[in-house]
């Protein structure tokens, strides 16, 4: 089995911290039936000029997808300091079609009222305690389920840790 590194841990939060993002929120029981009819292109060109001013909108989670989120949402929770599991758990958090943080170095530091540079290492601290005290059967649970090609691309989770 392969280590996990901080920079996956990384990568697996931000798309986890989407995923959640894109569930919907509104809907307590099931929706009424819809025909959607014809299928349309999913390519964003079409879909634009197709939908004109109506907004985009995110796929929700799959039901695959639900249990693995849970398991790197929690991921975190193994972090000594709560200080350092805050900034994971908001840094996490990114938008589901743009791939932007929803927040900035600046604001989370704004938010522990200490500079930005501290919330960076506080970052890569905490990724790093995670990556040596994960559980390995998650950590192989969740390496399977992203490895299978069930997960989609961010388009932020080139960049690497800070």
């Amino acid at each position: 089995m392969t280590l996990l590194t901080p920079a996956e841990l990384q990568i697996w939060l931000e798309w986890a911290g989407a995923r959640l993002i894109a569930m919907p929120g509104r809907r307590i029981g099931p929706a009424a039936p819809k025909v959607i009819w014809p299928d349309y292109s999913q390519e964003t060109f079409q879909v634009l000029e197709h939908r004109g001013a109506m907004s985009v909108k995110v796929a929700a989670p799959s039901s695959k997808e639900i249990p693995i989120v849970d398991e790197i949402l929690i991921l975190p929770n193994v972090c000594s300091r709560d200080y350092v599991r805050r900034v994971l758990h908001v840094r996490s958090l990114v938008h589901p079609l743009n791939g932007r943080y929803l927040y900035k170095w600046t604001r989370i530091a704004e938010l522990l009222d200490v500079k930005p540079r501290t919330i960076k290492m506080w970052h890569r601290q905490g990724l790093e305690e995670v990556v040596d005290k994960a559980d390995p059967v998650v950590v192989k649970k969740i390496y399977l389920f992203m490895n299978n090609g069930d997960m989609p691309v961010l388009a932020n989770s080139s960049q690497g840790i800070p």
